[in-house]
């Protein structure tokens, strides 16, 4: 019989108790303390965050290509449908979020002046690409997050030969706890924003959401154990 899974606030006063936990709260903490108490921007901060989704989707997805190669001529037809699947399903997660989080932050007066006016949702890309390419700041912070990831990559994933031992399934879908994170803060923090432009709700659900996330809360986990003996055995690639 399954365990009943604990509630999100057991959850986090259980892994705020391991060790790590002070690491991963300090380091979410940083930016939400910068948009109270410094003026950072609350735009540029959400909207890093949202272009860290994207990125973090796109090394997954070549990530998912690499593992249907090692399978050989068994991975091709698994592979052929989970890459797409994993580009086209999480992608659009990602296109409406950024929409609806432009439009969050147009209407709590938050948008810079160039989109103040209103923006078309066919052109969200183009739309943030402009705010990234405006921002200097923005801008440092996605290039430095591109070349983390990469290095991640690199030197923690491919070298190592982590994808011998990475079942394809949990790696397709390691990175939607990030779609959850988003998804709830939205929701959580629309109404205030919108209404009365507090956009101290929307950095502090990000945050807390995000710090959960990182710290291995079960209720991110999308039934990652259930799936691990779910990838066909005659596929392993040992």
């Amino acid at each position: 019989m399954t365990e009943p899974q604990p509630s999100f606030a057991g959850s986090y006063r259980e892994a705020l108790s391991r060790p790590e936990a002070l690491w991963v709260v300090m380091w979410n903490v940083i930016p939400v303390t910068g948009v109270l108490f410094f003026g950072w921007s609350a735009f540029s901060l959400l909207i890093f965050y949202w272009v860290e989704n994207v990125v973090i989707g796109s090394f997954n997805a070549l990530k998912l290509a690499i593992l249907s190669g090692a399978y050989g001529k068994r991975g091709i037809l698994p592979g052929a449908f989970m890459v797409p699947f994993f580009c086209l399903h999480y992608g659009l997660f990602c296109y409406v979020h950024g929409v609806f989080l432009l439009a969050m932050l147009l209407f709590g007066g938050m948008a810079p002046p160039d989109i103040a006016g209103g923006f078309e949702p066919s052109n969200l890309l183009p739309t943030i690409w402009a705010q990234v390419q405006a921002d200097e700041d923005l801008r440092l912070s996605v290039l430095a997050l591109i070349g983390a990831q990469a290095l991640a990559f690199l030197f923690l994933w491919l070298l190592p030969g982590k994808w011998r031992d990475t079942n394809p399934l949990i790696q397709m879908i390691e990175p939607y706890g990030r779609i959850i994170v988003m998804h709830l803060t939205i929701f959580i923090a629309t109404i205030p924003v919108m209404l009365i432009g507090e956009f101290a709700f929307a950095v502090l659900a990000l945050a807390l959401m995000k710090c959960g996330l990182e710290l291995g809360l079960p209720q991110f986990a999308l039934g990652a154990d259930m799936l691990k003996e779910k990838w066909p055995p005659e596929l392993s690639n040992k």
